[in-house]
């Protein structure tokens, strides 16, 4: 079974941005092709001038993001319960600061009828019935 969640983190970034607008100038240029007669025909063209517009950062800062985790719960050693047998299991998950995405996991049986050896291994948290 996977159980699916987010974590709350701040990490660096832009938190104010402007727009800077850049000025390109007229561009004239002549332009020739070789006509019927082996000759060239040249003429010049003008190509007005424009402006350009780019989202530049003004200030750095710290951004609330969300980062996306999961955690195995790995029941394939756990015994085999009646059809109204309920076991009840606590999972916990320790984020120590904002500025990471880093977790503690813990688990303990709360309700069982069995011992369990439970293992916490990366994000895979194993329960095996003794």
């Amino acid at each position: 079974m996977v159980l699916s969640y987010e974590l709350l983190a701040v990490k660096k970034g832009c938190v104010e941005f402007d727009v800077e607008v850049t000025q390109v100038a007229e561009l004239k240029q002549t332009n020739c092709a070789p006509n019927l007669t082996n000759r060239h025909e040249c003429e010049e063209v003008t190509f007005p001038a424009y402006q350009t517009a780019k989202r530049v950062c003004k200030k750095e800062g710290l951004q609330l993001t969300r980062i996306p985790k999961s955690i195995e719960l790995n029941f394939k050693k756990a015994i085999t319960l009646s059809a109204k047998a309920d076991e009840l299991f606590e999972v916990v998950v320790d984020q120590q600061n904002f500025q990471n995405g880093k977790v503690t996991l813990r688990a303990q049986a709360v309700e069982s009828d069995s011992v369990y050896k439970i293992k916490v291994s990366g994000e895979t948290v194993k329960f095996k019935a003794e």
